[in-house]
């Protein structure tokens, strides 16, 4: 072995050696100051999570020097919560840096405590807000992961059964081989979709309702608890009402998008007028259009009619408005109209809002629906609004069309069939 060598594995095993102690006394200095924080005496544990603090700046461990500034924001007093606010928020540009999604959500999850404490309502319902965005984040890349294993998984599976499919049929008959590879390939295509639609169910279930009803159950249990005053209630009551109408609509799309995945929702058209169905569809959403100064343009002649499912038409044309207003900005306006060419009949949804990027664009008309994504407020959607809206347009025999351009707005175009005695 080369000096050279020789020196250079020496080193490499001093530096190796180095970085263990120091993660091994670390350890011990946690440990020590659990032990003091399970027997109330919190000064030494303080003193312990800083000597924890202390070591891993040294050592250059940055998630343990963030996890002590969490440990000792939770350990001061109430009367020193802006110096815990200050060590939470030193911990907090550490985890950014680092690009740790879970230990940045634990420490907003601790900044609301803290206000919370305080009784820093607004600044705690935010912190909480900022702690489920972070968790949806790590859910997503999770489901993402899963998915993606998941169809690796059934890939090389269908990749097996064919290849000893085709072993076996080869030495049958050419027939039966035929007849068998399109059955197995119709019971794959069939159990892909049912295996889709319970993940999708499940996720929404699990995580996009979990969410705003836990932000809803916390903001009770604060107005039941007595602590607000009369305009902290009312505050409160507010912001009820601004996460419960999009809690209610996504209920409304997940229950009619599961029942047209697992059973088909056939069609029952009628003779149905579009104008008065949109300005229905407007005037119940009052609540989030004022929020944010919109107006609507209804052009469609009140005598305009079309032939289709009429509860059908109301969730297309819901999911629509409530698509321009999400994307909209302040005192947006958003135009309905229509136009009649032999027997079909197209009825436009415009607004001059975010727009849709080219990828939003292609999975649209590709996939039928898109990834979710947060409105010009931050709204939340779970994306199956659009998916609701081709399907339904076309179980009725219509046909859709989108025009978008990013900060330029977004026109769907909708037609269906004229009734015959119009």
């Amino acid at each position: 072995m080369s000096p050279v060598l020789r020196l250079f594995l020496v080193i490499s095993g001093c530096i190796l050696q180095s970085f263990l102690f120091g993660q091994s006394t670390i350890y011990q200095l946690q440990e020590q100051a659990r032990r003091y924080e399970q027997k109330k005496d919190t000064s030494n544990a303080i003193a312990h999570q800083k000597k924890v603090l202390a070591r891993a700046q040294n050592a250059g461990l940055p998630e343990h020097e963030a996890r002590a500034l969490v440990q000792i924001a939770r350990l001061l007093p109430a009367e020193e919560a802006d110096s815990s606010l200050e060590h939470l928020a030193n911990a907090l540009r550490i985890a950014r840096r680092i690009g740790h999604q879970q230990l940045a959500a634990d420490i907003f999850r601790a900044i609301a405590d803290i206000h919370k404490s305080q009784r820093n309502y607004r600044e705690a319902i935010f912190a909480l807000e900022e702690h489920h965005k972070l968790l949806d984040t790590l859910f997503a890349r999770r489901k993402q992961e899963e998915v993606r294993v998941y169809q690796t998984n059934q890939r090389l599976a269908r990749e097996r059964t064919l290849v000893w499919t085709i072993l076996i049929t080869a030495v049958l008959l050419s027939l039966i081989s035929l007849l068998y590879s399109r059955k197995l390939n119709r019971l794959n295509k069939e159990l892909r979709a049912l295996n889709y639609v319970k993940d999708r169910i499940f996720s929404i279930v699990s995580h996009d309702l979990r969410g705003p009803a836990n932000n809803i159950a916390e903001a009770l249990a604060l107005v039941e608890s007595g602590e607000l005053s009369e305009a902290d209630q009312k505050e409160m009551l507010h912001l009820l009402h601004r996460q419960s109408v999009p809690f209610r609509d996504t209920i409304d799309n997940l229950l009619a998008w599961a029942l047209t995945q697992l059973k088909g929702a056939g069609a029952r058209p009628t003779v149905v007028h579009p104008a008065a169905i949109v300005q229905q569809s407007w005037n119940a959403m009052i609540a989030q259009t004022s929020a944010k100064q919109l107006s609507l343009v209804n052009r469609i002649p009140p005598g305009t009619r079309l032939f289709a499912d009429k509860d059908q038409l109301e969730v297309i044309t819901r999911n629509l408005l409530n698509n321009a207003m999400k994307f909209s900005f302040e005192n947006g306006l958003v135009e309905t109209g229509a136009s009649v060419e032999g027997n079909r009949v197209t009825i436009s949804f415009r607004d001059s809002g975010a727009g849709m990027s080219e990828e939003k664009l292609q999975q649209f008309n590709s996939r039928g629906y898109v990834d979710s994504s947060y409105g010009t407020r931050q709204e939340k959607g779970i994306g199956i609004g659009l998916a609701l809206v081709k399907e339904f347009v076309r179980t009725n025999g219509g046909t859709i069309r989108v025009h978008s351009e990013q900060g330029r707005g977004t026109v769907f175009l909708l037609t269906f069939p004229v009734p015959e005695q119009a």
